[in-house]
């Protein structure tokens, strides 16, 4: 495991087992779910969101790691250009699909905590910024911690 994600959480792993298998219990098709009550189907939109930021997390430390292996410095031997992509962001939305906005922003948020490990403006090496580390632990979103580091001017 790197550094970027060995100093992120320790815990992702068992984190991701225990809120997919809540997830899994909710049941195994749209007929188990229309039979919970009330009060299990909105703790299951609870248990569903719990998930999606523990992926979330995984989702950061892998871009930062493509970030990281894409550097500019490294040419054609990077990452991203190895594999048929100029830049980082373009990588992450061949893999995931995802537009190439919210690519953009999710190597982003990756470069800041590859940045935030060599930087000097208050976070220690091997930790991660108060922004991303708000995104991580679920508090913000991808986009409110782009438009905050944009508007922070880093």
């Amino acid at each position: 495991m790197s550094d970027s994600t060995a100093t992120l959480a320790p815990s992702m792993a068992s984190s991701l087992l225990e809120s997919a298998a809540a997830v899994a219990a909710l049941g195994d098709s749209v007929a188990d779910i229309s039979m919970l009550d009330d009060a299990s189907v909105v703790a299951g939109m609870g248990v569903v969101r719990d998930h999606e930021r523990t992926l979330q997390a995984y989702k950061i430390a892998l871009a930062a790691e493509i970030a990281r292996r894409s550097d500019h410095a490294l040419g054609f031997e990077g990452l991203a250009r190895r594999r048929g992509s100029a830049t980082p962001a373009v990588f992450i939305q061949s893999i995931t699909g995802a537009s190439i906005e919210d690519a953009t922003k999710l190597a982003r948020l990756g470069q800041s905590m590859v940045d935030d490990r060599g930087s000097s403006d208050g976070v220690k090496p091997g930790q991660v910024s108060p922004i991303v580390d708000a995104v991580v632990s679920g508090g913000i979103s991808v986009d409110a911690a782009d438009a905050i580091r944009r508007g922070l001017g880093g």
